[in-house]
């Protein structure tokens, strides 16, 4: 299994690289004012208006660093009745692909309703990597308010039609 890390703070993450769609430098996005928390703008991808989500806000209540190695990541987001619609992830210091068994990912055994994004282990000599599952990376009501005001919007056609 391929793997796109990032850090938060001083700990490992990762994103199963079949989740992502394509991997961009980060760019001026557009602001929304009374976001929801995590939800830092909409990023013009193409000319679909696309929601991006601060994955270190989510993880560490902080927004992520203006770095060179920080990257927005274009994921498929599988919605509730099996749509998939396009979902960017701001995230830091994310610049390498690792391999990794899929034998070597471990539970950890805790499940809390507002991480449930935050999936299962991997230990390696750098020590402990948790992946991020992109379904789960969203509350449905996070999700319905994102992709509520973009149905609402006349990105729709173009959105759903980019993912045909």
């Amino acid at each position: 299994m391929q793997l796109l890390t990032f850090n938060v703070d001083c700990n490992r993450y990762a994103i199963k690289t079949c989740s992502i769609r394509e991997v961009l430098p980060v760019v001026k996005l557009m602001s929304l004012p009374f976001s929801i928390p995590g939800v830092t703008g909409l990023l013009n991808y193409s000319g679909i208006a696309v929601p991006v989500i601060d994955l270190t806000t989510l993880i560490s209540g902080k927004p992520t660093k203006p770095l060179m190695s920080s990257r927005i990541v274009i994921i498929n987001h599988q919605l509730a009745d099996n749509n998939k619609r396009l979902l960017a992830l701001l995230l830091e210091q994310a610049t390498e692909i690792i391999r990794h068994d899929e034998m070597m990912v471990q539970d950890y055994g805790i499940s809390m309703k507002e991480t449930d994004f935050l999936g299962e282990l991997i230990y390696d000599t750098q020590g402990v990597i948790q992946l991020v599952d992109p379904v789960n990376l969203l509350s449905a009501t996070t999700h319905n308010s994102i992709f509520k005001t973009l149905d609402n919007s006349d990105c729709t056609a173009k959105s759903s039609s980019a993912l045909k």
